[in-house]
């Protein structure tokens, strides 16, 4: 127990500063993310998320400093969603980082895309990307067929 909860503190102490002091931030933003995806219909979750720009996946500009905020935010909410003892599926942390990003003032698109697996049953996945960058859920992207997409500008919050 004691050699596990040292290792769990240097493995803390060894990320960046920025990411440590973020962490009591995006921890309990993950939290209420769970809990706005279980208890609340897509259509107003919808509003979260920015303009609708349909099936069409899409790129937004930003500036070198805006894709390095995003990255540093993307690990963050990936950190952060390994440590919560809920589970922080791909809509959490893409409805989380969107929140972060807005805050920022970093303009995102997050996608929704749908596959099937081995056994034809239907897989969601949601990922949000500034730039060429995919901040969270990037994982696999070519399978999936993207159902919709949002676009912020960077400049509003939800």
């Amino acid at each position: 127990m004691y050699a596990q909860l040292r290792c769990r503190l240097h493995n803390f102490l060894s990320k960046p500063r920025a990411q440590r002091y973020a962490l009591p931030i995006v921890w309990p933003l993950l939290g209420l993310s769970r809990a706005l995806v279980l208890l609340l219909p897509f259509r107003l979750l919808s509003k979260l998320l920015g303009a609708e720009h349909g099936p069409y996946p899409l790129s937004c500009l930003a500036t070198p400093q805006q894709t390095r905020r995003a990255l540093d935010i993307g690990r963050t909410v990936r950190w952060a969603a390994c440590h919560t003892p809920w589970t922080s599926n791909c809509f959490a942390q893409a409805l989380a980082a969107r929140i972060l990003l807005g805050a920022a003032g970093v303009p995102c698109v997050t996608c929704f895309g749908l596959s099937r697996d081995e056994q034809k049953e239907l897989i969601a996945h949601a990922w949000v990307s500034v730039g060429p960058i995919r901040v969270c859920g990037g994982d696999g992207l070519a399978r999936y067929k993207v159902v919709g997409c949002f676009v912020t500008s960077g400049r509003e919050t939800p």
